[in-house]
């Protein structure tokens, strides 16, 4: 039986705040977290910098253990920055361009000096 609160207190920083502010779980009574979303993503990312192996070797996993997943997640994500991505590419297509004509231009350069000496 969950018990509906309007508000409770965080058991890490001890300040009243909305159920809202609290993710909601099955293990506990009132069905929400003793700690608020704050102070919870607050703890994870301390972990997750002092465990970063760890996070990665598990992103690995799942990676591994899932690929249909990540690649329609990739399709998800291309289809839905599309305009992005493709103009990031043509920025990208624009600057190499530039450095293989300067670098065209130095090596021309280098020529005529070779030639006129």
């Amino acid at each position: 039986m969950t018990v509906k609160l309007k508000k409770k207190i965080c058991s890490k920083c001890e300040v009243v705040k909305a159920a809202s502010k609290f993710y909601k779980t099955w293990r506990i009574r009132s069905g929400l977290s003793s700690a608020c979303k704050e102070c919870q993503n607050a703890q994870k990312k301390k972990w997750r910098a002092a465990n970063w192996d760890k996070e990665y070797e598990a992103h690995k996993r799942y990676r591994k253990k899932h690929p249909e997943q990540r690649l329609a997640e990739s399709k998800r994500y291309r289809e839905k920055y599309r305009e992005i991505i493709n103009e990031k590419a043509r920025l990208k297509a624009r600057v190499k361009a530039r450095a293989k004509r300067a670098e065209a231009k130095k090596a021309e350069a280098k020529k005529r000096r070779a030639t006129n000496k």
